[in-house]
C-alpha cells in the first residue's frame, strides 16, 4: 500500500513488482497454487463453497438429501 500510495498521478505503477508482492504474500501465507479458483467453486444454500471434484470444502451427503427435500418456492410477482 506504501508503494501505492507513493505513486503520483503521472506516474506508471511497476505491475511486475505488484505482482511479485501478491505472489510473495500468496505463498508465505502458505497457499498453494491449485489451479482451482473462486468463480470455479459452486455454491450450496448455506454459503459454503463447493469444489468441483468433491474435495475437501464439499459438504457431506445428508445435506444433499436435505436440499432435495425443501419444496421449491416460486418467485413473488414484482410491483
Amino acid at each position: 500500500m506504501e508503494y501505492c500510495r507513493a505513486l503520483k498521478f503521472e506516474d506508471r505503477p511497476d505491475a511486475q513488482f505488484l505482482r511479485k508482492l501478491f505472489k510473495d504474500l500468496f505463498y508465505r501465507l502458505g497457499y498453494e497454487h491449485d489451479y482451482i479458483f473462486d468463480w470455479m467453486m459452486k455454491r450450496t444454500t448455506g454459503g459454503k463453497a463447493v469444489k468441483p471434484d468433491g474435495g475437501e470444502d464439499a459438504p457431506p451427503e445428508d445435506a444433499e438429501e436435505k436440499k432435495e427435500e425443501e419444496p421449491i418456492k416460486e418467485d413473488e410477482p414484482m410491483q
